[in-house]
C-alpha cells in the first residue's frame, strides 16, 4: 500500500475515534437528565441499577446423580423490585400471567425495602 492510502486510512480510524469519543462525553457529561425521546434521567437510572440487587442464582451449577439426574429442583419464582411501586410498569399484563389480580401484587409491596419473591397468597 502506498504511504498516502495508509495515511488516509489513520486519519478515518482517528475521525471515527473522535466520533465515539465526542458520543461518550455527551451521554457521560451532557444529556444526563434527558436522554432520548423518553427523557431517561441517567444518573437516577444508574443509581437504582446499583442499589437493587438480588441473587437469582450462585452459579455453582446443578448437582447430578451418577444417572444425570438433577439433584435439585428449579423453581421458578417472581421477584418484584420496591422501586417498580413508583414507576409504570406493566403490571396487569404480569397479573394476566402469573393468574392474580393486580391490586394483589400491587398490595405485596407495602413496607418493603428489599426485593423480595412474590408469593401468590391461596386460600385453602
Amino acid at each position: 500500500m502506498s504511504r498516502r492510502r495508509v495515511t488516509g486510512v489513520g486519519f478515518l480510524f482517528m475521525c471515527l475515534m473522535f466520533v465515539l469519543v465526542g458520543r461518550l462525553i455527551q451521554l457521560q457529561l451532557v444529556e444526563t437528565e434527558s436522554y432520548s425521546k423518553h427523557e431517561v434521567n441517567l444518573i437516577e437510572a444508574s443509581i437504582d441499577q446499583r442499589t437493587q440487587s438480588y441473587v437469582l442464582d450462585e452459579g455453582r451449577g446443578t448437582m447430578l446423580d451418577r444417572n444425570g439426574i438433577p439433584m435439585s429442583e428449579t423453581i421458578p419464582a417472581l421477584v418484584l423490585f420496591p422501586f417498580l411501586k413508583d414507576r409504570d410498569w406493566p403490571i396487569e399484563e404480569v397479573a394476566k400471567i402469573i393468574k392474580t389480580s393486580p391490586d394483589e401484587i400491587d398490595r405485596s409491596f407495602d413496607k418493603r425495602k428489599q426485593p423480595f419473591n412474590y408469593e401468590k397468597k391461596t386460600n385453602i
